[in-house]
């Protein structure tokens, strides 16, 4: 007897029956079970739905009196997988052999070829890749991906009931119990790095290398998808028994995407796929995860007694100074808004999601489509054509996930951007174009600790990652930057632009630090509009002049919300106007042609950010061009 399995808690619901449909088609004789790492539900449908299952394990059945405790520990993704361990010993006692499959899997033959292996073996994997890649291909990136998060996908993995098959199993659920974490830089992620170690453990392990066992994303490049005479879907001439469906809404399908041109039958399935999740997520919907961490840290036991971190709401490893509110800290890592333009990340930090930019989609495009290259060309025009009048400097911001990419929830196959990584090789020797290292320094996980680069709920900076960037500007101009005194923390309401998409705009406390050296009040001489808090749209004009400030020169801004009207200590028009006796900011994307006849600059600034890079501005607009795109919106100049 073969029991299938697989771990989920009520949000993956739809895809977990898209699985049982295929197992009782493919392997009607197996027994299917669901360990369902959440609560019954009391929803109608959702009840109904799972009565469709042959066998639910409720977790709190599994565990036990360890529940409420094993629980704590770990987000939802990493619950789900750590009972894996448990679901598989109390299998194995049965007398079974089992099988896992994750709840994004779906079988399209019978499972012969893996079982068959698994009669003369203790435990069987499948590894991520099946032969190396070329090494000036895009697809190298997929093996170092493995190194970082694990040789084997335990997707899939079949189990003997055996000797050697429960001592594995004795040993899987140990480490699985408290040390299932996702912290690539400590060497974890969840289960897939400790079952590196299986085929030296345990001697009767052995590796599946069907091709049409476990196809998937990472190793699409490798395995190409033909249709028989009978219509029937075969990989490197083999049937093919499961696909992977990983993160099928997200980064999974754009990864396939980049793959698809050399392997367009792997489209049929992708399509087909989305087709039964709409189906299935029909009515479907998942209440909170029953088991959401309260703020606070939490630790995992390691063997000698020590503690290993993780980042969790509250844990003074992640921004310090940022307490997320009791509605965003409820919020399980992954949660995306219901417009989907955010996502909740490791220690309640949030990150924009796709959106008019299509954030995410731009780490899993390997091919940048010359966008970088496109932005280098532009910013060496303007230099040529501005340099000659007045000093030109380019400023790019790099995203938030750039930054933080442990802390984001979803794997990135590319990071920094292609747009990015092409744009910095272009441009990375200039003296006049700034990348913001200094920002991406105190971003480490080592320098977060004392300094916060980032908002913990919107998409810009904080006040530190902001002056550190105005601190860099000033340093490459030759002027000495900002000095900061001792640390104070104040109370303060922090109005996110990422926390509202969850129905709040309450966020904690605000780091503000005192300067060594106090500035001269700056003067707002012209605002587009009189309402200085108002949202910054294209187009939109502010004027600061300082007559005391210690640099005798006329600045021009051209850029976005991150370059900030002046009213805030997280502008960089703020930070400015107490330098130069005047700034001004320009809210666009382009740099009008007569940019510096039109506002008197000695210095024109240009910046922009990664998530901006997704289209190449003109710059063929004259100024007034561009502030009339704002007055067409209603703007009132005064």
């Amino acid at each position: 007897m073969i029991s299938i399995f697989t771990s989920a808690n009520l949000a993956y619901l739809p895809q977990c029956l898209i699985l049982r449909e295929s197992v009782e088609r493919y392997e009607p004789d197996a027994h299917f079970v669901l360990v369902l790492v959440d609560r019954m539900p009391t929803d109608p449908v959702m009840i109904e739905r799972l009565g469709l299952f042959e066998e639910i394990i409720l977790v709190e059945d599994l565990l036990g009196d360890e529940c409420e405790d094993w629980m704590s520990r770990y987000d939802v993704v990493e619950a789900c997988t750590s009972v894996k361990g448990r679901a598989v010993r109390r299998l194995l006692a049965r007398g079974d052999n089992v099988v896992y499959l994750d709840p994004d899997t779906a079988l399209f033959g019978p499972l012969d070829a893996f079982t068959a292996q698994l009669e003369t073996s203790s435990v069987v994997l499948t590894p991520h890749q099946l032969e190396p890649a070329i090494i000036d291909s895009p697809w190298i990136a997929d093996e170092i991906s493995s190194l970082a998060y694990g040789i084997y996908n335990f997707g899939m993995f079949g189990v003997r009931a055996c000797p050697e098959g429960i001592a594995f199993a004795d040993w899987w659920d140990e480490r699985l119990s408290t040390l299932c974490i996702d912290d690539i830089p400590r060497g974890l992620f969840v289960d897939q790095r400790w079952g590196d170690f299986v085929p030296n453990f345990f001697p009767a392990a052995s590796i599946c290398r069907h091709p049409g066992i476990n196809v998937a994303s990472w190793n699409l490049h490798q395995r190409l998808m033909t249709l028989d005479v009978n219509g029937d879907y075969r990989v490197n001439g083999e049937p093919l028994v499961m696909y992977h469906f990983t993160k099928g809404t997200g980064i999974g399908l754009q990864a396939s995407r980049a793959k698809m041109d050399d392997n367009p039958l792997a489209a049929d399935l992708w399509r087909w796929y989305l087709e039964r999740l709409e189906w299935f997520g029909r009515g479907h919907r998942a209440p909170i995860w029953a088991f959401t961490p309260v703020i606070g840290p939490r630790v995992a036991s390691v063997p000698d007694g020590g503690k290993l971190s993780t980042l969790t709401p509250g844990d003074r490893g992640v921004f310090a100074a940022f307490a997320p509110d009791e509605q965003l800290s409820a919020l399980p890592i992954g949660s995306v808004s219901p417009d989907r333009s955010t996502i909740v990340g490791k220690g309640g930090v949030l990150f924009l999601h796709q959106g008019s930019n299509h954030y995410h989609d731009q780490y899993v495009n390997r091919r940048s489509d010359a966008l970088g290259i496109a932005w280098a060309e532009l910013t060496k025009e303007r230099h040529r054509r501005i340099g000659g009048s007045a000093q030109m400097l380019s400023l790019f911001v790099p995203n938030k996930a750039t930054c933080l990419p442990d802390l984001y929830p979803l794997q990135l196959d590319s990071c920094p951007t292609p747009a990015w990584r092409d744009l910095r090789s272009a441009l990375g020797s200039r003296d006049d174009v700034l990348f913001c290292d200094s920002l991406l320094d105190a971003s480490l996980p080592g320098n977060r600790w004392e300094r916060n680069p980032w908002g913990h709920v919107d998409s810009h900076w904080s006040e530190f990652g902001c002056l550190e960037t105005v601190n860099e500007v000033l340093r490459r101009m030759g002027y000495d930057e900002f000095k900061l005194d001792a640390l104070k923390v104040k109370p303060l309401q922090s109005f996110g632009d990422l926390s509202s998409k969850f129905g709040t705009a309450a966020a904690g406390n605000y780091v503000t630090r005192r300067l060594v050296n106090p500035t001269v009040q700056p003067t707002c001489v012209y605002l587009s509009e009189s309402d200085i808090e108002m949202e910054n749209s294209t187009g939109r004009r502010v004027t600061w002049r300082n007559p005391e400030a210690p640099v005798s020169l006329t600045l021009c801004v051209v850029g976005n919300s991150f370059a900030g009207m002046g009213n805030s200590t997280m502008d960089l028009v703020y930070w400015f106007a107490r330098v130069f006796k005047e700034v001004t900011m320009l809210h666009s994307g382009s740099v009008p042609i007569d940019v510096v006849e039109t506002y008197g600059a000695d210095v024109v600034l240009f910046q922009s950010v990664e998530r901006f890079f997704m289209q190449v501005p003109s710059d063929v607009y004259t100024a007034a061009q561009v502030e009339a795109v704002y007055n067409r919106h209603g703007g009132t100049p005064t």
